[in-house]
């Protein structure tokens, strides 16, 4: 990734997403932010409308996607619009999709920040592994169906929110779904996030040369909702689990852990770039080992690697996912 080497850092890991989105004005531009209900979401949606974006408040519930607009709304310059989709369903992607472009405004920035994390083995309807469904498919099918939306835009974003967690396990390319080998839910976990990585190189080889610039990120460890499933002391697990040390790891707050996607959405020498790996409003160094809490293998970024997880993807859906807007 020896393009970026020009990419202005002037921020760190302690910076939180209010710092990050100082000086941008976002008035007029409209932003979508998946898992907006609470967590890193909410912060996220909260600081674009604060910068004075309209932002879509997406919520696997709606009753917490309205909420957090009516607790915000009074604190920020944009205006907070509540909408549900569940990732899950690509019958509820449509249908949020359709409520999306039946607004007949350009979408400036999506944010695919909602994800599961070793959650119990289930298949969603069209029968996808649920990390994979909702931290995968559901996002890449929402953003093919946004694709003319977002190339209505002057500079539209897409932005991916990965992790770490992919060097837990690389991506069986040859199986993506789980159908002949045994479920871990953490391995279920680091592949889908892997997944979530070669997405956003999969969208930039399709439509980087339209306009989209696409990243990909790690926003950090934080406690939000995405640890439903893990285990109360999850530093001692991870330790247990990968030969690695967490104990020095910088574990954020909430306003800390929004300030990556915020970077990503907003830093003008990210505009497009080729799709880049990101991480405390950095760039990820490339690693050849896995050491679980920072960097980026070469597996979560390589080209080939996204075009078969898209040929496997639209084999099991049953139909193509399209990328170029049509």
């Amino acid at each position: 990734m020896a393009f970026a080497a020009d990419v202005e850092i002037r921020f760190r890991a302690e910076s939180t997403a209010e710092d990050v989105i100082a000086g941008h004005d976002l008035t007029g531009k409209l932003a979508i932010v998946t898992g907006a209900g609470g967590g890193i979401g909410r912060e996220t949606a909260r600081v674009l409308a604060l910068a004075g974006a309209d932002v879509i408040v997406a919520g696997r519930v709606r009753e917490s996607a309205e909420l957090a607009c009516s607790e915000l709304q009074g604190s920020v310059r944009g205006k907070l619009i509540p909408m549900q989709v569940d990732l899950f369903s690509l019958k509820s992607v449509d249908a949020f999709a359709d409520a999306v472009l039946a607004l007949g405004r350009p979408v400036d920035l999506l944010i695919n920040n909602a994800g599961v994390m070793a959650s119990p083995f289930a298949r969603s309807p069209e029968g996808f592994e649920t990390q994979l469904a909702i931290n995968f498919v559901g996002h890449a099918w929402l953003t093919s169906r946004l694709m003319p939306a977002l190339l209505k835009a002057a500079a539209p974003r897409v932005i991916a929110v990965g992790s770490s967690a992919h060097q837990y396990k690389p991506l069986d390319l040859d199986d993506i779904n789980y159908a002949n080998r045994p479920y871990d839910e953490w391995d279920g976990y680091g592949e889908a996030k892997t997944a979530v990585s070669l997405f956003a190189f999969k969208l930039w080889q399709e439509a980087g040369a339209k306009g989209i610039t696409t990243h990909t990120l790690h926003p950090g460890g934080a406690i939000t909702g995405l640890m439903r499933h893990a285990p109360p002391n999850i530093a001692e697990f991870l330790m247990q689990r990968y030969p690695a040390d967490f104990s020095g790891v910088l574990l954020k707050s909430i306003e800390q852990g929004a300030s990556t996607q915020i970077w990503a959405a907003t830093e003008p020498t990210l505009a497009h770039r080729p799709a880049l790996y990101l991480e405390d409003c950095g760039v990820a160094k490339l690693i050849s080992e896995p050491c679980y809490h920072r960097g980026v293998m070469a597996y979560a970024i390589d080209p080939e690697d996204a075009s078969r997880l898209w040929a496997a993807t639209e084999k099991i859906l049953g139909r193509s996912i399209p990328l170029d807007g049509n």
